[in-house]
């Protein structure tokens, strides 16, 4: 029985053992309700494109409302599909990262230039004596 069974193209013991279908249903969807409790699945949600509405009233959410990516599921009218409408992509998840590494090459700068002259001689030699390490990307 299990060697009949696929999810979405793939074999069964594949999907057990390490498919995730999640990335594949949001980009097959046409339109995407997110509990909104979860940032980063409203994040994931934004990268697609697709239509997103949010059951939650959270203020966090105010900015993408007035913007038009995102819509209240509570507000759309009784016994109607859902309205499709072009959206462009929104990737927060980029933005988020860059702005953390800006803070972090600010708060770098600002401590480098915080050294004496003994301090950075010091710096350099530790940097000097250490082994180098991979650093993941």
């Amino acid at each position: 029985m299990k060697s009949r069974i696929s999810i979405v193209n793939v074999k069964y013991e594949h999907a057990i053992k390490e498919y995730n279908p999640y990335l594949g249903l949001l980009a097959h969807a046409d339109h995407i309700v997110v509990a909104g409790n979860s940032c980063s699945l409203v994040s994931e949600a934004l990268f697609t494109g697709k239509n997103i509405y949010i059951y939650e009233q959270r203020s966090s959410y105010n900015e993408l409302r007035a913007e038009k990516y995102v819509s209240d599921v509570l507000e759309l009218p009784d016994n109607k599909p859902f309205p499709t409408t072009p959206m462009k992509r929104l990737d927060i998840t980029r933005s988020v990262a860059e702005r953390i590494a800006h803070k972090y090459q600010q708060k770098a700068q600002t401590d480098f230039r915080k050294m004496t002259r003994r301090n950075l001689t010091q710096y350099i030699e530790t940097l000097k004596r250490s082994e180098p390490r991979l650093v993941p990307v």
